[in-house]
């Protein structure tokens, strides 16, 4: 019997060092797969920055082609577009226009934003996931020890009760 429960005990103490072990590895894992979301991430970020400095450019040319078809149109008929009611359409074009911009920029930085905060999420679901291994290999291996003493205790008392029965 002694011997069969220190071996029942060896073995079950390597399966919880084993396990924890394992789950070490799937955490480290998880990590890797974090960061490389992370890297993505990034890469999308910088994307959406990119479309936004092209999507700021396209709508400056396309400002800068309405207002000069608008002071050609009002030349073409004779009004000083520098002055009253001509320059004055001119100012709110532009006024429009700024707002605009302001706006594909605004867009661009909250687009930029949501691809950040995803990053740091994913770091920090690897560093848990990093965390939640190193806990499962201390834990297998503080199992592992106790599984062990507990049969070294029931060893002994078998030992001490076969002992005082004159065995």
């Amino acid at each position: 019997m002694t011997a069969l429960t220190a071996a029942s005990a060896l073995v079950a103490a390597g399966g919880q060092v084993y396990s924890g072990l394992a789950a070490s590895a799937q955490g480290k894992y998880e990590q890797r797969v974090a960061e490389v979301n992370r890297g993505m991430e990034l890469r999308s970020r910088d994307d959406a920055r990119e479309r936004g400095e092209i999507e700021q450019m396209r709508h400056y040319r396309r400002l800068s082609q309405q207002l000069g078809e608008q002071s050609a149109r009002q030349a073409a008929s004779g009004v000083d577009v520098n002055f009253g009611s001509a320059a004055g359409l001119i100012d709110d074009a532009l006024m429009i226009g700024y707002e605009d911009s302001a706006i594909i920029g605004e867009n661009t930085i909250r687009e930029m934003r949501g691809y950040e905060i995803n990053a740091a999420n994913y770091v920090m679901q690897g560093r848990a996931a990093r965390s939640r291994g190193r806990g499962a290999v201390i834990g297998g291996f503080i199992n592992a020890g106790s599984t062990i003493l507990g049969a070294a205790s029931q060893v002994s008392r078998a030992s001490g009760a076969r002992s005082s029965a004159g065995i």
